[in-house]
């Protein structure tokens, strides 16, 4: 299908760029790595102190990113939104459903198949309850003639339904997870426009003032039945979407395919850096491609489960369940990589991406225990729990003012001192939220799962 062209760039985007140049690719953890060099955020807050503003919203895990005077989020199902840096006003807000982004004609034909499946997905369900009815009975009488004659009409039904549905289901929503709902990938920007991706398999390209630029849906679907969560990235005039274990590379300006790839995904982001002066995208797979072209320059080097890849040095780094490694980005003929080192972590799931900051690697497992690598060796510089109470590290931390941020779902954030011992600076609760927080000047904003803030120290 092929996108929804309209006008690129709008006075109003120019302005907002006057106003705040941003830099190009700020997006999830601002340009992937987590780092904020610029930012000088406070170290102390909480729901009533040094919040500037904070507005109400309906959920989402998206993190705020900031384009000229416009903080952009967003909230489920599909809804693409700006606030105003200063006040938290609501500029505008645009919704992105299959029937705002397809060509009428075929947004048309999806109301009339959503229609008509209406009564088919209601006598599907009814199906269903009466196989699973049958099967507990086979199982109970395994020499019951009419019994398994009962399950074979069941599962002929159901069948059959399922038949009737498929043509007419092409735009249905894909299944997701309560947590991970539709709305979790960071949006982009350029420092012009901004770029969404939605659990939908919707992409669009909006102005600063809110103008959809163009849209279009993916020709895939999330791979497994938890939705969608990788947020895009942008190199190189390229919008780089990870979905469906397929790694698209779009035309930021017009939104039609420069060259896809097949490439395995899971939860976390992918990752550009440079190999041999090449730039390049490494997906949660373990799968490099140059971005240019779409050559593949390896594949299969890691695999994430939960979180994403981070790289510096020459090294491309990774800290999951199975434990953490680093590879050289140099690959051999085979388009392989050994690793330079392994080390083993606290166990549990690491929903979290790393940090690489001054030759440590800092993660923290999803039950509150932060790990500290020595990216050189791999050893264990320390281990610590940060003793959250309860709740699950959903956010990843972050480094800003010279300052590490890690938070929980359960709203709380430590700060901690970077370095080769912990040093705990300082507390902070806020209600519950699964976002990464966002630093800009001497501000954070926090996407909780209600709304947003704004938090900077009071002059």
């Amino acid at each position: 299908m092929q996108p929804i062209a309209r006008s690129f760039l709008g006075i109003a985007g120019l302005l907002a760029c006057a106003l705040n140049p941003a830099r190009a690719d700020v997006g999830f953890r601002n340009d992937g790595t987590g780092v904020f060099p610029e930012a000088r955020p406070p170290l102390h807050w909480s729901a009533a102190s040094n919040v500037v503003w904070t507005i109400r919203l309906k959920s989402s895990n998206a993190s705020p990113i900031v384009l000229g005077d416009k903080v952009i989020t967003c909230e489920e199902p599909d809804v693409l939104l700006a606030l105003n840096f200063s006040d938290g006003r609501r500029l505008w807000a645009m919704t992105n459903s299959y029937f705002e982004t397809l060509p009428p004609a075929e947004a048309e034909t999806v109301r009339a198949n959503q229609k008509q499946a209406e009564p088919l997905n209601k006598a599907l369900r009814d199906a269903e309850n009466k196989l699973h009815a049958a099967e507990k009975l086979a199982k109970a009488q395994t020499n019951a003639v009419e019994a398994k004659a009962s399950l074979d009409t069941a599962r002929q039904e159901v069948a059959a339904l399922r038949k009737q549905l498929d043509p007419l289901q092409k735009y249905q929503l894909p299944d997701t997870h309560g947590v991970n709902g539709y709305t979790t990938p960071t949006p982009v920007t350029d420092g012009r426009n901004i770029y969404a991706v939605f659990c939908s398999g919707v992409v669009a390209a909006f102005s600063p003032d809110g103008q959809r630029l163009w849209a279009r849906v993916l020709p895939v679907r999330p791979h497994n039945g938890w939705g969608h969560s990788a947020s895009p990235r942008l190199a190189d005039g390229l919008l780089l979407v990870h979905f469906g274990n397929r790694l698209f590379a779009i035309d930021a300006r017009t939104g039609a395919d420069k060259w896809t790839a097949e490439a395995g995904s899971g939860f976390g982001s992918p990752f550009v850096d440079k190999v041999d002066g090449v730039p390049t995208v490494m997906t949660p797979g373990g799968d490099f491609f140059s971005v240019a072209d779409g050559r593949k320059l390896a594949g299969g080097v890691f695999k994430f489960q939960w979180n994403g890849p981070v790289a510096g040095n020459g090294a491309a780094y990774k800290i999951d369940e199975n434990g953490a490694a680093a590879y050289a980005m140099k690959f051999d003929g085979a388009g392989k990589s050994a690793p330079l080192w392994t080390a083993k972590v606290p166990s549990g799931r690491y929903y979290a991406t790393s940090v690489l900051q001054d030759g440590l690697l800092y993660n923290v497992s999803q039950g509150g225990t932060l790990i500290v690598l020595d990216a050189q060796n791999g050893n264990v510089v320390y281990e610590q729990a940060l003793g959250f109470g309860g709740g699950t590290v959903y956010p990843s931390p972050a480094l800003a003012g010279g300052r590490l941020y890690v938070s929980c779902d359960n709203g709380k954030t430590v700060v901690i001192k970077p370095g080769r011992t912990y040093e705990e600076l300082a507390r902070n609760q806020l209600p519950e939220f699964r976002s990464s927080p966002t630093f800009v000047g001497d501000s954070l904003l926090i996407r909780t799962t209600s709304g947003l803030l704004r938090i900077a120290a009071s002059k």
